[in-house]
């Protein structure tokens, strides 16, 4: 059974098409201090594509970090309310990292709106 268990996930945010979070991701030594692996304890991993201000953003982490509003489900996407993005959760170890780990996932359309306090 998922998230009943401490798993751990990738924390980082940054640009979608530069940054040591954006896909194709490869945690390397040198990305240690922006992208870190923290515990999640009870939650899920989380891989988020969002714009921030016009500018697309990878945002990776645990449920546990934000103020999470939708129910806890594995393996699952959904399309973001505006169109652009989606937001992803898996309940594995590290399972946030890359695309392919998340091509399995079904994707959901929904008018959701996901409330955070990022």
């Amino acid at each position: 059974m998922f998230f009943i268990d401490v798993i751990d996930c990738y924390k980082c945010v940054g640009k979608a098409n530069n940054s040591s979070c954006s896909d194709p991701f490869v945690r390397e030594e040198k990305d240690i201090n922006e992208v870190k692996v923290i515990p999640c304890n009870r939650g899920a991993c989380l891989k988020r594509l969002l714009k921030s201000n016009g500018t697309p953003m990878i945002m990776r982490t645990c449920t546990n970090e934000l103020d999470f509003k939708l129910p806890l489900v594995n393996n699952v996407c959904q399309k973001e309310s505006d169109g652009f993005g989606y937001l992803c959760m898996c309940g594995r170890d590290l399972c946030n990292r890359a695309v392919t780990d998340l091509q399995h996932l079904h994707l959901y359309y929904s008018e959701l709106s996901f409330h955070f306090l990022y």
